[in-house]
């Protein structure tokens, strides 16, 4: 292959991704229940669970590495409208947040953190894929250094990202050639996924000497906006979820899936990822969590 300063963008993710939460990646949340790192044999550590109060236990996925997603550096437009290429720009920059909700219209006024860096006739992504409305438009006017305008196709319901040089419209055609006809020269229409989609997590704990009272565990996605309360999704709905409250001589291991409507990649600016696992054990005995695996699909390329 000869040399190119361009990367490669692949359409599919890998779907067999796997990362792990160990004991020492959980920690017990302060005002409930205690844990302890403990060694339970050679080779086998847990996070030790031995009060009766209830305790909640988080496991972040923070150290995941995550994409928001860039523009696709076309080479050529094949008649396309829409400017590509970066520009020579910093990806996904200038970026702010909206103040105030919109509707849609012409020369709409957008009230935002900062209009810093933008310019008129700059072209930007308004919202997240994930809203339904996400759509494309520039920048007709800048009133001050809080509003920006420009005509939107939808409403868009604050806070919504703003930010120009980012990933837009996706190219080429996706599948295995031969191609037929025109279709070479057909876009495709969908974003390309990028970055993690959480498929599946398996716990594996040991509840020792005494049934546990409850056992449940979850996943919530937390965006922090500036200047406005976060917003919270869930991924899978903390509840017992097929896990065990019965004394066990051997570790369970329990898969458990992720609602398929819950299955998303993670494209979101200031995100955390969090899972809750929350034990309350019996009148006595311990519970030891080992750790999570959790199986995702990935596409860094």
């Amino acid at each position: 292959m000869s040399r190119t300063q361009r990367g490669w963008d692949f359409d599919l993710p890998n779907f067999d991704g796997m990362y792990f939460l160990s004991a020492s990646d959980m920690f017990v949340a302060s005002g409930g229940g205690t844990g302890t790192i403990t060694r339970v044999a050679s080779g086998e550590w847990s996070l030790r669970i031995s009060t009766t109060t209830a305790t909640q236990v988080v496991g972040p996925l923070s150290t995941i590495l995550l994409r928001f997603g860039q523009q696709d550096d076309l080479q050529q437009q094949f008649g396309s409208a829409r400017a590509g290429g970066a520009q020579g720009l910093p990806v996904g920059w200038p970026n702010t947040f909206s103040t105030s909700s919109v509707s849609a219209g012409s020369a709409v006024s957008i009230p935002v953190l900062s209009s810093v860096n933008f310019a008129v006739g700059q072209a930007i992504l308004v919202d997240t894929v994930g809203s339904g409305v996400q759509e494309y438009t520039y920048i007709t006017a800048i009133a001050d250094g809080t509003h920006v305008t420009a005509t939107l196709a939808n409403a868009h319901t604050t806070p919504f990202p703003i930010a120009a040089n980012v990933f837009t419209t996706p190219a080429g055609v996706t599948g295995t050639p031969p191609y037929t006809g025109v279709t070479e020269f057909t876009p495709v229409t969908s974003f390309r996924p990028k970055g993690v989609l959480i498929k599946q997590i398996t716990p594996r704990y040991a509840i020792n000497t005494a049934n546990a009272a409850t056992n449940t565990i979850g996943i919530t996605q937390t965006i922090y906006n500036n200047g406005a309360a976060p917003t919270v999704s869930t991924i899978l709905t903390n509840a017992a979820n097929g896990l065990a409250t019965t004394t066990t001589a051997q570790p369970y291991v329990t898969p458990i899936p992720i609602p398929v409507a819950n299955q998303a990649f993670t494209t979101a600016r200031n995100v955390d990822v969090l899972v809750e696992w929350d034990i309350t054990n019996g009148t006595s005995g311990t519970v030891d969590l080992f750790g999570i695996e959790i199986v995702c699909s990935f596409n860094y390329d």
